[in-house]
């Protein structure tokens, strides 16, 4: 699916969204969550992969959203990306 085929089902969404305020995350929970550097690998083998999952919900997982799962190999920098696009019933 594409980014502007994407932004044309979420468009009623977004401009609900938009009034919304964003909060900052906390000092402390910016510190509870572990940040490594290039430097911090201990020469890792190719395939020893870091993950990261984000959903592309806003503020709640309700209605059409999409989420995308990241694969980085920590050796060789390579990515691999896999989008799920999912709608849930609306109450």
């Amino acid at each position: 699916m594409s980014a502007a085929t994407i932004d044309r089902v979420l468009k009623d969404i977004k401009v609900r969204a938009a009034g919304a305020r964003r909060r900052k995350a906390s000092t402390a929970i910016r510190r509870s969550v572990p940040v490594r550097t290039f430097s911090d690998w201990d020469d890792p083998a190719p395939g020893f992969v870091e993950a990261d999952l984000v959903s592309h919900s806003g503020s709640y997982a309700k209605g059409a959203f999409s989420q995308t799962l990241v694969l980085t190999d920590i050796a060789t920098g390579g990515t691999n990306a896999r989008h799920c696009w999912f709608v849930t019933k609306r109450y």
